[in-house]
């Protein structure tokens, strides 16, 4: 008393163990694999599998203007501790102490 629900849809002759959790889709022995106690087709898995299109370029992307800015930055900071520094000799006097 086996109906079409319970046949694996890509063998109908064989009885399905289980359903595809993303599709669905009822599986035989063969068709069905397992990862992490979840049950999932081929074509799923692949999916799940296969990193997104483009991940790689757009990480490399989103660093090169910490590259980039990054020297500028540590030059900026180092230019204003300069900057600090001769503005605190000038006004306490340090620069002309030394010179006389």
């Amino acid at each position: 008393m086996s109906s079409l629900a319970t046949r694996c849809l890509a063998h109908p002759e064989r009885p399905g163990i289980g359903v595809c959790t993303r599709c669905r889709a009822t599986l035989c022995e063969e068709c069905a694999t397992r990862v992490e106690g979840i049950l999932r087709c081929r074509e799923c898995l692949a999916q799940h599998a296969a990193p997104p299109a483009g991940r790689g370029w757009r990480s490399l992307s989103a660093l090169l203007p910490a590259l980039l800015l990054g020297p500028f930055t540590a030059l900026a900071v180092a230019v204003g501790l300069w900057l600090l520094a001769v503005a605190w000799a000038a006004l306490y006097g340090w620069a002309t102490k030394a010179a006389s």
